[in-house]
């Protein structure tokens, strides 16, 4: 390998990703970015190791580093975003980091002694945006709501279920607002929410970006990636699936046998399952307790909207938390010695020095673990 030529390369590659010298040494995990200005001015031989790790921080193809392959990305699954952001860069770099953590993910699975059940495969539903209906989407919520054991409050469970039966990668990033994305590729499964969302609507996105999940087939997002009107067709059974996964018919039938529909039921029926009330009301409308002009109504009531904030409090201290499987996978394998401090903090997202404030916040700690004497025998 010619060092001008790779030099060259990596300095292009490099800026075309949107990074400067210090971004992509953190990202390669060196200490300073003296070794990159080194690279980028000829100065420095590239190992084989280092030249497949600068391609794979990079996503692109090692060959384009050194050869005549003009440089590019590599084929990546396609991600199904509910939102783009207004820059290509960011929706790109934040691509990146899909997929990062997504070969993250599986590393430590690998690395892992893994029990001897395996997970459990989330079927695919055929779908028909153009001749569904309601009553389409109530079915194949009550099929997912058996399927995943969610009980009679979903929100509580439906991260774990997904997460711990099903090896679904769930991924909290601060993203634009309204915005959420997924992706299925052979078994890999992601579903991405917005960090800065109240609990409760992280929780309704999730149920969201399922059904884009079991309704996947490459036509089908190819198809409403293209068509706008059908894009947004699509969302809104998203929406309804969600909203008939989280508040299953017979419970809300149940809860509202016998009872006028007060703002405070619909505030506590909302609170108890884990939901905004604006998807309660649109529930109670689809289940034809309520009338479109009703739901509406009340939408825009100054009172009811007063009424409605003041619980935010107590429902933010009670909802649901996700699943944090990465997390403890990454904390086995680097308690195991299987990676440094260094990659687990890289993983994790975090800076190295807070590293162990991180893992004590989240129930874990940095220590010279030891193994429990046995006492049978």
């Amino acid at each position: 390998m010619k060092r001008a030529v790779v030099a060259q390369r990596v300095k292009e590659a490099r800026e075309g990703c949107g990074l400067n010298q210090t971004e992509l040494a953190h990202r390669l995990g060196w200490k300073s970015h003296a070794s990159i200005v080194a690279i980028e001015q000829g100065e420095k031989e590239l190992k084989m190791w280092e030249l497949l790790k600068i391609a794979e921080v990079l996503n692109i193809a090692p060959e384009s580093l050194y050869g005549e392959q003009p440089i590019g990305p590599l084929s990546s699954p396609q991600i199904l975003w509910r939102q783009k952001g207004a820059q290509s860069e960011a929706v790109c770099q934040e691509e990146r980091h899909i997929y990062q953590h997504c070969e993250d993910y599986r590393l430590l699975e690998k690395l892992v002694v893994q029990p001897s059940f395996p997970l459990r495969e989330l079927s695919k539903r055929d779908f028909n945006v153009q001749t569904a209906n309601f009553d389409t989407v109530n079915r194949l919520a009550d099929e997912l709501h058996r399927e995943l054991n969610l009980g009679d409050y979903p929100a509580e469970v439906l991260a774990r279920r997904l997460e711990e039966d099903f090896g679904v990668i769930l991924l909290s990033r601060p993203l634009e607002n309204g915005s959420a994305a997924c992706l299925r590729s052979g078994s890999d499964i992601v579903i991405v929410t917005n960090k800065n969302d109240v609990p409760w609507r992280q929780v309704f996105s999730l149920a969201h970006e399922l059904f884009h999940i079991v309704t996947w087939s490459d036509s089908l997002i190819q198809a409403v990636q293209s068509n706008a009107a059908l894009f947004q067709k699509n969302e809104q059974w998203a929406d309804a699936f969600a909203g008939a996964l989280l508040m299953p018919q017979q419970m809300i039938e149940r809860d509202v046998y016998g009872r006028k529909l007060s703002y405070s039921v619909v505030v506590v029926m909302a609170r108890k399952y884990g939901v905004s009330t604006q998807a309660m009301l649109w529930r109670l409308c689809h289940l034809r307790f309520l009338t479109v002009n009703a739901v509406q109504a009340t939408l825009e009531d100054r009172e009811f909207n007063e009424f409605d904030r003041s619980t935010y409090k107590e429902a933010f201290e009670s909802a649901p938390s996700f699943g944090n499987r990465f997390l403890r996978l990454a904390y086995l394998v680097f308690e195991s010695g299987k990676i440094s401090k260094s990659r687990l903090a890289r993983m994790l997202g975090v800076n190295l020095r807070d590293l162990e404030q991180y893992l004590s916040t989240n129930g874990f700690t940095l220590t010279d673990d030891k193994e429990i004497a046995s006492c049978i025998g």
